[in-house]
């Protein structure tokens, strides 16, 4: 059985499970609401939970302010990428970056990722929509309820504010309540990056104008994983480990590492770096899966970046998970505020017309952004599928 059909059979048990559930009574005076390929479980009378944050009053009006400021920045970006991008495709092609949908088990199927995946969302909602309710609350707008929903295999957070409460507030107090979300999750995002800013592996994401701040020059291979048992893990290299010589030849990167040619079947010397320990090992190629003329050492591995304060290297499953979830969280920081319904950045651009632009052209203003915003957005998943046709993260 292939994958898809795999895919359908499980979609389809799933969502009978759920329909299943959502017809018993308890679960339905609980709050849980489903319809086919739908389902959505609310909590009402949250307003009280809410109101415990605004002892912290002044934190919470300092940030919504910064929030104004840095949702009016990331909705610039977010337009500024998806136009740039698709100058690129037309006159740079080779520059151009391929946009995708993050749908689970279409476009993201990969085991692990989906591990992350799945793993980060639940805090990234949470982070986003507490930002939304708290400020909401700080500006007296009530909540009606907050939950989370499905929608197929899209996973949404919301909290839900009253709709005339919130539509008769002023301008400034729902920008400050629709920003807080994106903003809650750049921060989110900036907070986990700091916990890896001296992983080894983390240099590899960083700007080449940033990196020397904070990592010296290349001068060897971080070892991520084996697809052997022989090779150097037969010999006691581990994750973690540093390659940086193989018979007396400096390899200071990935690059100088695939440029090498090893004779198969012979023993090599290989300079490892254990915890700060130099070492040398001798161990046997076997022939690589690619390329059978060619001498194996069975790793994967990056170029590896010493780091100008050393600290405990993470276990890669926790490092992975980290750096998705900081991924994660400033996309959807940032293209959350994309001008474009159902976005939040839709709400902000659209107090602030009203805010500044005069009745008899604010409709007009507003379709004109949104039809953009539309244009920008699809056109980029439009030039995505005609440079690399349907391919899955």
């Amino acid at each position: 059985m292939d994958y898809y059909a795999q895919l359908i059979i499980g979609f389809l048990l799933f969502w009978g499970i759920i329909f299943v559930i959502g017809q018993m009574e308890p679960f339905k005076r609980r709050g849980l609401e489903v319809r086919p390929f739908f389902f959505v479980f609310k909590v009402r009378n949250v307003n009280h939970f809410f109101d415990r944050f605004l002892k912290y009053r002044r934190t919470v009006n300092l940030m919504a302010n910064i929030g104004v400021g840095a949702g009016a920045v990331l909705m610039g970006y977010a337009v500024w990428f998806f136009l740039d991008n698709l100058l690129k495709f037309s006159f740079s092609p080779s520059q151009f970056q391929e946009v995708t949908l993050v749908i689970p088990f279409v476009t993201l199927q990969t085991s692990l990722l989906l591990v992350y995946f799945f793993a980060s969302v639940p805090i990234i909602l949470i982070v986003h929509e507490f930002a939304h309710a708290i400020v909401a609350r700080y500006e007296g707008i009530s909540l009606k309820s907050g939950g989370i929903g499905l929608l197929a295999v899209l996973i949404a957070g919301f909290v839900e504010p009253d709709e005339k409460e919130f539509k008769a507030a002023k301008p400034r107090q729902r920008i400050r309540v629709l920003a807080a979300g994106s903003w809650s999750n750049v921060i989110l995002a900036t907070l986990v990056a700091a916990l890896l800013i001296f992983q080894p592996m983390f240099a590899l994401w960083m700007p080449a104008q940033v990196r020397p701040a904070f990592y010296g020059p290349p001068s060897g291979v971080f070892i991520t994983n084996f697809y052997s048992q022989a090779g150097l893990q037969s010999v006691g290299a581990s994750v973690g480990d540093v390659l940086n010589s193989i018979n007396g030849i400096p390899v200071l990167s990935l690059t100088d590492l695939n440029d090498m040619v090893l004779p198969v079947n012979a023993t090599v010397s290989v300079g490892l770096s254990t915890g700060g320990t130099q070492k040398t090992v001798y161990v046997t190629t076997f022939p690589n899966p690619n390329n059978q003329s060619k001498g194996a050492l069975g790793i994967y591995g990056e170029t590896y970046y010493p780091p100008h304060l050393v600290v405990p290297i993470m276990p890669m499953w926790l490092y992975s998970f980290l750096l998705w979830l900081a991924y994660f969280s400033a996309i959807v920081g940032a293209f959350n505020m994309l001008p474009l319904f159902p976005f939040d950045g839709e709400g902000y651009a659209n107090a602030l017309i009203e805010r500044f632009v005069p009745p008899k052209l604010a409709a007009y203003v507003r379709y004109s952004i949104n039809g953009f915003a539309l244009l920008l957005f699809a056109g980029n998943l439009i030039a995505t599928a005609l440079k690399a046709g349907f391919r899955p993260l």
